[in-house]
């Protein structure tokens, strides 16, 4: 497996893999009752462009599960092409740059997670000193619970009059034991703010930003899983199982 010599190699900005859950997970999590929502299945290798589960604040402040498409591209974009590197928005940040800005102010949202991947890619003597195949891990809840990604939705009109929910996930510098394996990680809502978070009222964006990077959740567990999450087109709860007694990652 790897060794105390093993030195980090790491990706400057969040990789795009995280693990989602079924729709009676959502429920039970959030309380939300059984309405007309889209149907969820636990997904395990959930990739870019996907249809994910996120929560946002109705007008009479429930909670509405809807489906958006990972990526997000804001109402005023004409061009016929979606922007580029648009999953993830830098909370230092995103409060104040034109793409995310109106998003910022009152299309916040949290989507629903079981947990999420980086990969570290490590060189050492155990590789001669060259860059060995990167290492995936894996990263829940320290209780097993549901995570909160931090996320910012826009419903932009298409040419054909339907309207396509997109979104992206916040993220922050990575802390702890986290910053070994990646410099960045998801913005992580606690419970006790995410009614401040959804809340369409609240409008101080940069005051907003700041409470929520400060406040976000870093007690969560990791472990090296195998390689099997690579392929987007793998799926199945082996994806996150630990490394096999050989810590062979391709195993």
């Amino acid at each position: 497996m790897q060794t105390q010599s093993a030195v980090l190699m790491q990706n400057p900005d969040m990789c795009g893999r995280y693990v989602s859950p079924e729709q009676a997970e959502i429920e039970r999590a959030w309380a939300i009752g059984r309405r007309n929502h889209p149907s969820f299945q636990r997904r395990y290798n959930t990739t870019p462009d996907a249809l994910v589960p996120i929560l946002r604040a109705e007008d009479d402040d429930t909670l509405a599960l809807d489906a958006a498409r990972w990526g997000f591209v804001p109402h005023w974009w004409k061009d016929g092409q979606a922007p580029r590197n648009t999953i993830n928005a830098r909370v230092e940040t995103a409060a104040d740059k034109p793409m995310w800005r109106t998003a910022f102010q009152r299309a916040r949202c949290v989507l629903p997670a079981v947990g999420w991947y980086e990969w570290a890619q490590r060189s050492g003597a155990s590789t001669g000193g060259k860059p060995s195949p990167k290492q995936p891990w894996f990263f829940a809840a320290s209780d097993g619970a549901l995570l909160a990604f931090a996320g910012l939705w826009s419903l932009r009109p298409g040419p054909d009059g339907e309207c396509t929910l997109t979104v992206a996930i916040l993220t922050r510098p990575a802390d702890g034991p986290m910053a070994e394996v990646h410099a960045r990680m998801p913005v992580l809502v606690p419970a006790t703010l995410q009614a401040q978070w959804l809340d369409p009222g609240m409008r101080d964006a940069r005051r907003l930003a700041s409470t929520v990077a400060e406040q976000s959740v870093t007690a969560v567990t990791q472990r090296p899983v195998r390689r099997l999450v690579n392929h987007p087109q793998n799926e199945g709860p082996e994806l996150i199982e630990p490394l096999p007694e050989s810590g062979d990652p391709a195993a």
